[in-house]
């Protein structure tokens, strides 16, 4: 999902993937203590935002490349279809 709001977004998506907040799945915190959850959480939640911008500045970097070879390629056709 973040590769695409990158794509699509650009600068947008990055600041999208740093401000959201991950969503820690439970099912691994299940009879574990409370000092255990909370690091376990606070764990979490930096790996997945690490992940989702790196995601996210992929999906930026692909974006632009396909954005500048689109107008590569304009440019191009244009300057061959001027009369001389």
């Amino acid at each position: 999902m973040y590769f695409w709001l990158g794509c699509l977004l650009g600068v947008t998506g990055l600041i999208i993937s740093r401000v959201s907040n991950p969503a820690v799945p439970s099912e691994n915190l299940v009879g574990k203590s409370i000092p255990y959850i909370l690091g376990y959480i606070e764990g979490y939640k930096k790996k997945a935002k690490d992940a989702n911008f790196k995601q996210a500045m992929n999906g930026c970097l692909v974006g632009t490349g396909v954005c500048l070879a689109v107008n590569v390629v304009m440019s191009v056709v244009s300057l061959m279809a001027t009369p001389k």
